[in-house]
Parts: structure tokens; sequence; C-alpha cells
């Protein structure tokens, strides 16, 4: 049997629509593309934006560590001057009290002085 009429229209309607729905698909396929390549995008600048955030939080973390490490060195030196200071500090008062004028009798003098006595040119 051949195509009627009603047949004939209906086919060239439905060829109508397959040529719509193949410029609408490549429509849809072109915007899909745009996204994907956006997506990609701000997906690789939201994991690069966490690579930086990661990796300046530990560089952050080290550099207090470092500093704190450098506090403690610090302070330990400065416990070590001071012992060396209070040491000196003693050792001073000693010889202070010692060469310091007082009741007692004078100490002994050194070679030098001893000399200068003999020579008349003394204390």
């Amino acid at each position: 049997m051949p195509p009627t009429a009603t047949d004939q229209q209906l086919a060239d309607r439905l060829a109508e629509l397959r040529a719509d729905f193949a410029g609408f698909r490549s429509g849809v396929e072109t915007e899909l593309r745009i996204i994907r390549k956006l997506a990609t995008w701000l997906l690789g600048g939201v994991f690069s934006l966490v690579a930086m955030l990661i990796t300046g939080a530990a560089t952050v973390a080290w550099s207090a560590s470092a500093v704190v490490s450098d506090v403690k060195h610090q302070a330990e030196r400065l416990d070590k001057l001071d012992a060396r200071l209070d040491a000196i500090g003693k050792q001073l008062d000693t010889l202070i009290s010692r060469t310091a004028p007082g009741p007692g009798p004078r100490p002994a003098a050194a070679p030098a002085e001893k000399t200068a006595e003999r020579n008349g040119n003394g204390p």
C-alpha cells in the first residue's frame, strides 16, 4: 500500500521534529561543554586554593615551631650567661673584700709594689 497524504504529512513533521531536536541537542551539548569547562576551572581553582591554604598553614606552624625553638635556645644561653655573671660577681666581691682597707692587717703587697718600696717610691 502506498503512503497516504496523512502519512506523508506525518513523515514531514517527524523529519522537522528530528531536525529541531538535533539543533536543540547541539545547543545543549555546547552549553554543557561550557559548563564543564567552567566547572573544571572553578574546581581547579578551589583545589589550588585548598592546597595553598594547607601549605600556608604548614608554613605558619613550622615557623612558629622554629621561633619557639629559637626562643628556648636563647633562654638557655641567657641562663648560662646569668650564671657566669653571678660567678664573676662573686669573684669580684671576694677580690674587693680582700683589697678593701679595713681594720685588719694590710694584704701582702704584690712583687711590683715591693720593688717600688725598696726603691723608695712606695706608698
